[in-house]
């Protein structure tokens, strides 16, 4: 297998998280993770209240701005994650 970080050859695949340390990026990373657990309990104990706050932020950004502009972002988001993927860089 090969791949730029050690750990990933170690274990042979890549679900091993890199290696941060204790650094800020270290904290700052595990406060993201509990916020998606946070996120994630949200979404399973109340969806109906998460599917209202979806449907907000839907409508909000249809009529923020004109259909083929939002389609010409959509289409840039793929592209750039297209192009993340390439050069290697994911992002989970």
């Amino acid at each position: 297998m090969s791949s730029t970080r050690c750990r990933e050859r170690d274990s042979g695949d890549g679900t091993s998280p890199p290696a941060f340390g204790d650094g800020p990026l270290a904290g700052f990373l595990h406060a993201v993770g509990w916020l998606c657990v946070g996120l994630g309990h949200w979404f399973w104990v109340l969806p109906d209240s998460v599917r209202r706050v979806v449907s907000a932020i839907y409508s909000f950004f249809e009529n923020s701005m004109p259909a083929p502009v939002l389609r010409v972002c959509g289409v840039f988001g793929v592209l750039a994650g297209l192009a993340f993927i390439y050069v290697g860089v994911y992002i989970v």
